[in-house]
């Protein structure tokens, strides 16, 4: 309820722009330092479905019954969110358990692209999780989150990607995101659009010019977004 109030106070400030992602957490000691206990990955999946559940129609507006560590009977938001049905919801999930939880519960299901080796079959693998929960693949998004480094040339993306430490987590964009000149780039965002990638979360390098980076991001999927489609003809 304290995530859903924060969710929907900061959805309406923002006109209606927000999108929430939840993960059901990797790190044990994480959990530990916060006084929770860390249990094994079915059950953690079974929580984040619960959660994201609770989570999810109270942004949508309703009244749900919820319990914890202190009974609170029926909890509703103050601010409710202006968007129809809520933010978006989105579920990290790499394994089978956690799409299924994400094709019951959520609008858009995200995988770093670092732990993923073939999208292909891993969104086959959502598609097959959908057909298990008896929800349409074609209403559930696919959001991959990339790190990018776009530069006017090459040597100027890989100096953008040097300076950032951030992708020491995320991983290099030369080897799991969105890498290079901007052809280039958008070569691999039209590669990962025929592959069945409905979104692209993007993990920009902290740069002063950074401004330069988000124009040429830009420019790369606005105007002939027709040849995002998959099987589309390849644009001239």
């Amino acid at each position: 309820t304290t995530l859903a109030a924060m969710a929907g106070t900061l959805d309406a400030a923002s006109g209606g722009r927000l999108e929430l992602g939840l993960s059901a957490g990797w790190s044990e000691r994480e959990h530990l330092e916060f006084g929770f206990d860390f249990p094994d990955p079915e059950t953690m999946v079974r929580r984040l479905e619960r959660y994201a559940g609770i989570v999810h129609r109270l942004l949508a507006g309703e009244a749900v019954a919820v319990t914890g560590p202190v009974e609170s009977g029926e909890a509703e938001l103050g601010v409710a969110s202006p968007q129809t049905g809520g933010p978006v919801l989105s579920i990290e999930a790499l394994t089978p358990s956690q799409m299924e939880v994400a094709a019951r519960v959520a609008d858009d299901v995200m995988m770093p692209a670092a732990a993923v080796r073939d999208i292909r079959a891993a969104v086959g693998a959502i598609a097959d999780a959908c057909d298990r929960v008896g929800r349409d693949p074609g209403t559930l998004g696919i959001a991959l989150e990339v790190p990018v480094s776009i530069g006017r040339t090459h040597a100027e993306a890989q100096a953008r990607a040097d300076a950032e430490p951030l992708f020491r987590t995320f991983g290099p964009p030369s080897e799991v995101g969105v890498f290079g000149t901007l052809e280039e780039c958008q070569e691999r965002v039209i590669q990962l659009a025929h592959a069945g990638v409905t979104d692209l979360r993007c993990v920009l390098p902290n740069s002063p010019d950074v401004h330069d980076v988000i124009a040429q991001l830009t420019a790369m999927v606005m105007g002939s977004v027709d040849v995002l489609m998959p099987n589309a003809p390849r644009s001239r």
